[in-house]
């Protein structure tokens, strides 16, 4: 792979971490739509699969049309690191978007309500040391968090899952010559 070949690999991160990022943001809205249709959810789960399916083959069909005889594991794992950094930060200005503006409550409240379920208290009833008084002040302290402090917590998790996502990315496109 020449220099060139890399600086436009680079540059194309950009544009793929966008669309992975808005794909994150779809099966996000799919996972606060699985309240109100629970076969929202396994939508949610396809497409987060589907997004990481995606920069794989992108990235193969990168190197196919450029003629790259070969793509090292760390170029591949930069690309692919760079790429879900992106998709990252797309990720949690939506989920601050959506805390900040839209929520209002509603997804902390379907928490609540499925906590305070004769179906839960049922279930849980058998789970030795389980007291679900002490989940009530866990959800007052999660309630309190304002939609900035949420958004920040999501991308803390999403670049480790990142990290290791860009690991499998790189494992399945990197080449050899």
């Amino acid at each position: 792979m020449t220099t060139e070949q890399y600086r436009i690999l680079k540059q194309k991160a950009a544009t793929e971490g966008f669309i992975t990022g808005l794909l994150w943001l779809l099966s996000f809205a799919l996972f606060v739509g699985q309240f109100a249709m629970p076969v929202l959810s396994f939508l949610g789960m396809a497409v987060a699969v589907v997004s990481a399916v995606l920069v794989i083959t992108r990235l193969r069909q990168w190197c196919n049309v450029n003629a790259v005889d070969s793509l090292s594991f760390w170029k591949a794992f930069s690309y692919a690191f760079s790429v879900y950094l992106y998709a990252s930060l797309i990720m949690a200005f939506g989920q601050w978007i959506y805390f900040q503006f839209v929520d209002n409550g509603y997804l902390i409240g379907q928490y609540v309500e499925r906590l305070n379920s004769d179906e839960f208290k049922a279930i849980m009833k058998g789970v030795e040391g389980f007291n679900p008084d002490e989940i009530k002040p866990v959800i007052d302290q999660i309630a309190e968090l304002r939609p900035i402090d949420i958004a920040l917590q999501f991308l803390s998790s999403d670049l480790v899952i990142s990290f290791f996502l860009s690991f499998f990315t790189a494992l399945c496109s990197f080449k050899r010559k």
